[in-house]
């Protein structure tokens, strides 16, 4: 999960370990394909204001506290949808031809 302090902000052109941290789930969240390596480039930028868009929030393209807090909600819910679960969906998948062989 990740977690920032209410005055802790990350935004374009800076690096860190959180920035890598939200790449991955906006991945996940928006199935994009941005760079996951912590550098918050244009590409990431975009995807950010994409997440806030669709969850009410200010759109400025900056990581901070409540688009945080927004991003665990909307990763844990992402998580435990069993749509995304693609183990689960491929052994579903090898029963079901299993069965009908």
């Amino acid at each position: 999960m990740l977690f920032l302090t209410d005055n802790e902000f990350f935004g374009y052109d800076q690096v860190a370990p959180r920035i890598q941290q939200m790449q991955i789930m906006l991945n996940a969240i928006l199935d994009e394909s941005i760079r996951t390596d912590g550098y918050f480039d244009n590409a990431t930028v975009a995807a950010l204001i994409t997440f806030q868009q669709q969850e009410g929030l200010l759109t400025d393209g900056v990581l901070g506290a409540q688009t945080a807090a927004a991003l665990n909600l909307a990763f844990r819910e992402h998580l435990s949808d069993r749509r995304h679960d693609t183990q689960l969906t491929e052994a579903l998948d090898y029963l079901i031809e299993r069965i009908n062989s």
